[in-house]
C-alpha cells in the first residue's frame, strides 16, 4: 500500500524567509536533502496548478552541484512518501523506478519521482533539513535511481504487451520470500532486454537477458560449459526435443535444492531462462504481434562478465512503467 500524498488538511505555514537568505543559505544543500514541512505546488492531471500539502516533506532531486550554487535560484523537490509491503520491497532493491529509497528516514521511506516539481530555494531556508542518505553507495543509488527514472527506455507498444505476462508474474512472486521465485531472484541482478536486430525496424528479434549476482553460475574447465542436459531433467524440466516443459516456479525450486552439480545447476538456470522467454513468447501469437515481434529468446549472464558495450546495446527491464497501468 501507498500512502496518501497530498491530504486536505493544512497547517501553519512557516514564517517567509527573506530573499537575502537563500544564496548563503543553500551552500551545504545536497542531492538527496529532506526538507520536513513544506506546502508545494504541483501540476494537477488535468494541467491545472493546484496547493496540496506534502505531510511528510519534501526531497531534493536535483544534483548536488545545482543545488548548491548560489546563481541557481530554483531546486527540484519530490514528496517524501511512505511504501509498505511488496511495493516497498521492491522500490528498495530498485525495481520500482517510480521510487528512491531514503535510507536514513527509515526502510520505508521513498522519494516519489513521479511528483517532481520545481520550486524556489527560498521556500526551504527556513525548513529543518535532514540527509536521507550518507553512506557513498548510498548517494551513488540515489542518483542513479533518478538517472534511471528520467532515462529509461520506452519500449514499442507491442514489445511492451508481450514482456507484461512475466513483468505480472514478477510482481506477484519475486517479493514474497516464501516463493520459490522470490528466493531466487535475489540472485538475479537485472534483466535485460535486446533487439539483435536493433529497433528502427520490425520484426524485433528479442533477447531477454537475465544476469546474475556474481558467483550464482558454476564455473567449468577452459569455460566450457557442458553441452548435454542431465538425465532427469529431461523427464522433469525438458521435453526431449530440448524445450522447456517446467514452469517458472518448479524450476525455481529446483534451483532451491542444496544437493545440486555444478552442470545441474548450470541447465536449470538456462531452463529458467528458457521458461521466461516463453512466457512473452506464447503472447507474441495470443495477441496477434508476429509482424512486429519474430521470436523471444534468451541468455543467461553474470553480472561480473557483462560487459558494458552490452549495457550500452540493452534496456533494462523494470516492474514499474512497463506498460499503460490497467483499470483497478
Amino acid at each position: 500500500m501507498i500512502s496518501r500524498l497530498f491530504r486536505g488538511r493544512r497547517s501553519s505555514k512557516p514564517s517567509p524567509p527573506r530573499p537575502d537568505l537563500a544564496p548563503d543559505a543553500c551552500e551545504g544543500w545536497r542531492q538527496a536533502d529532506v526538507f520536513a514541512y513544506l506546502r508545494v505546488i504541483a501540476i494537477g492531471d488535468d494541467g491545472a496548478v493546484r496547493e496540496d500539502v506534502a505531510p511528510q516533506g519534501v526531497v531534493v532531486i536535483s544534483q548536488s552541484c545545482d543545488v548548491a550554487l548560489q546563481n541557481r535560484l530554483d531546486v527540484q523537490v519530490a514528496p517524501v512518501v511512505t511504501l509498505e509491503g511488496e511495493v516497498a520491497d521492491q522500490a528498495r532493491v530498485g525495481r520500482r523506478p517510480r521510487y528512491a529509497h531514503l535510507p536514513n528516514l527509515g526502510v520505508d521511506k521513498f522519494a516519489d519521482l513521479d511528483r517532481i516539481t520545481t520550486i524556489a530555494k527560498q521556500q526551504l531556508v527556513s525548513l529543518p533539513r535532514q540527509p536521507a542518505v550518507s553512506r557513498d553507495e548510498e548517494v551513488r543509488r540515489f542518483a542513479g535511481s533518478v538517472s534511471r527514472k528520467f532515462g529509461r527506455y520506452a519500449f514499442p507498444d507491442e514489445v511492451a504487451e508481450i514482456l507484461d505476462p512475466l513483468r505480472d508474474f514478477l510482481v506477484s512472486r519475486a517479493p514474497k520470500e516464501t516463493s520459490h521465485v522470490g528466493q531466487v531472484f535475489k540472485d538475479i541482478a537485472e534483466l535485460r532486454v535486446e533487439s539483435s536486430n536493433g529497433w528502427q525496424a520490425v520484426p524485433y528479434e528479442i533477447v531477454l537477458i537475465v544476469v546474475v549476482e556474481p558467483g550464482t553460475l558454476p564455473t567449468f574447465a577452459d569455460d566450457e560449459p557442458p553441452d548435454k542436459v542431465p538425465a532427469p531433467f529431461l523427464r522433469r524440466i525438458f521435453n526431449q526435443d530440448g524445450s522447456v516443459k517446467a514452469a517458472l516456479g518448479e524450476i525455481a525450486q529446483e534451483l532451491l535444492r542444496g544437493d545440486l552439480k555444478a552442470e545441474e545447476r548450470y541447465w536449470l538456470w538456462e531452463a529458467l531462462g528458457m521458461a521466461a522467454a516463453r512466457k512473452c513468447e506464447d503472447e507474441i501469437a495470443k495477441r496477434g504481434h508476429e509482424a512486429v515481434v519474430a521470436s523471444v529468446t534468451h541468455e543467461i549472464a553474470s553480472a561480473d562478465e557483462f560487459p558494458l558495450s552490452r549495457v550500452r546495446k540493452t534496456e533494462i527491464l523494470d516492474l514499474d512503467h512497463l506498460s499503460m497501468p490497467r483499470p483497478r
